[in-house]
């Protein structure tokens, strides 16, 4: 059964009349774009109805229109996303097999900082470590005690930052102005080894942050870890 506020006009009770629709309509123009989902239920007149009729079906075609035009922009989106990660995964696999077939600290640490930017599709990939600096290969940063606890914090793993403040530069960023953004891996190679970092940055603002998935930088740490723990001298 329909209800009297169906029916009725809320001011003087009597049933709704098209004279009251229509009065409604003029006074909210707008109201098909504030409601679209009211055009579901009507019965849409023709295209010939006079200069004075509203084309309602045009109204509803060209609606609909939009929103397939959305939905393609957002497919092509789609697909152009699914494209570039399948084309990281592919890089990363072939860096990953390189990394794994290193003979020496040197060519892994080469093969680290030359190969997994690229791959990534990023500015810049090293090593940190608090070992001492004499005997380090090029390109590995070596740091003060205490630095990886600091940098990634204590009992913690992983730190993502989406915007590197210049007090937050050094010491990893030291004189890399272009760098904005940034990943620091705690890095698990065996026992008795010095704690390292897997660091990792980029120009762009937000390319890493907080909240964002780490499936990808846990699978390289992992690998890059066990690198180590087969290459790092052994200690005398």
């Amino acid at each position: 059964m329909t209800s009297s506020s169906d029916t009725a006009a809320p001011a003087t009770g009597r049933p709704i009349e098209d004279a009251d629709v229509l009065a409604h309509l003029a006074r909210n123009p707008d109201f098909f774009q504030r409601h679209p989902a009211a055009l579901e239920g009507l019965t849409l007149p023709g295209r010939r109805h006079g200069d004075a009729v509203v084309d309602m079906q045009r109204f509803q075609i060209e609606r609909l229109s939009r929103t397939v035009d959305d939905i393609r922009s957002t497919q092509k989106r789609l697909i152009g996303t699914v494209q570039a990660n399948a084309d990281i995964e592919t890089r990363v696999r072939a860096s990953v097999i390189a990394l794994v077939g290193a003979g020496s600290l040197g060519r892994l640490n080469d093969l680290l900082v030359q190969a997994l930017p690229q791959a990534l599709g990023i500015e810049r990939a090293f090593l940190a470590t608090e070992a001492e600096p004499a005997g380090l290969p090029a390109g590995m940063l070596a740091l003060p005690r205490g630095s990886v606890d600091r940098l990634v914090g204590a009992g913690r793993d992983l730190r993502l930052r989406g915007r590197i403040a210049d007090d937050d530069r050094p010491p990893l960023w030291t004189g890399a102005e272009t760098v904005r953004s940034d990943a620091i891996v705690r890095l698990k190679p065996r026992a008795g080894m010095a704690p390292m970092l897997l660091v990792l940055g980029d120009s762009r603002e937000a390319t890493w942050h907080d909240g964002q998935a780490s499936d990808l930088l846990d699978f390289l740490a992992a690998v890059i870890a066990q690198c180590l723990a087969r290459l790092w001298p052994a200690a005398g």
